[in-house]
């Protein structure tokens, strides 16, 4: 059995862009994501959609050769695909602190979170397990051991399309192991700029 061709990228260059990089940026996108982009209300967030969508650009171009900017339709629940290359799988995720790509030739999910100074218990307690939460807090790093769970649980729900849909299945997501049998995860973690980002295939 052949390894699936999938690719994980993470630019976490957050430089602030001039106004003319951000203009430069902007004219070689789709029209979709020019306007997702500028929905935004801050800067640095319309920066972030652009770096993910201009990472995705790079990475089709350099590992499929496709030169025209993506667009995307969505499935059931949200997730993209890319209008006329269906067989190409691919997710994208951003945080304040660098943004994530993934691409293959089978189905991805992707998640990157900034590792927080402080654990926010209030949100432990919403996405985690009584057993996730005991192991965060008695962990040497609850921030980093937390943001791990937390990433973990998003790249699946995005790698099934399911997107998140209550306290309660978030909580029980990884009890059953039996689901999970299937899945493989990967993780990258930068601690210099605090962030972790889980892939799930």
């Amino acid at each position: 059995m052949t390894s699936p061709f999938l690719v994980l990228e993470v630019d976490d260059d957050l430089t602030p862009w001039s106004e003319e990089r951000f203009l430069a940026e902007l004219s070689v996108v789709s029209q979709q994501r020019r306007e997702k982009a500028l929905n935004y209300r801050f800067a640095s967030d319309r920066q972030l959609s652009l770096m993910a969508y201009r990472l995705l650009q790079r990475m089709l171009k350099q590992h499929y050769g496709i030169l025209e900017p993506p667009v995307f339709h969505e499935l059931e629940f949200g997730k993209p695909e890319l209008v006329n290359h269906a067989k190409i799988h691919f997710n994208l995720s951003h945080c304040k602190n660098g943004v994530a790509c993934a691409i293959g030739d089978v189905p991805v999910g992707v998640d990157i979170e900034c590792i927080p100074d402080k654990l926010d218990h209030d949100l432990a307690k919403y996405v985690l397990s009584q057993r996730e939460y005991d192991l965060v807090l008695s962990s040497a790093n609850p921030e980093v051991m937390f943001t791990g769970l937390w990433t973990k649980k998003e790249a699946y729900l995005k790698l099934i399309g399911e997107g998140i849909t209550g306290k309660e299945r978030l909580q029980n997501l990884f009890e059953d192991a039996q689901p999970l049998e299937s899945v493989t995860f990967e993780r990258r973690e930068d601690l210099d700029h605090k962030y972790i980002c889980h892939l799930a295939y």
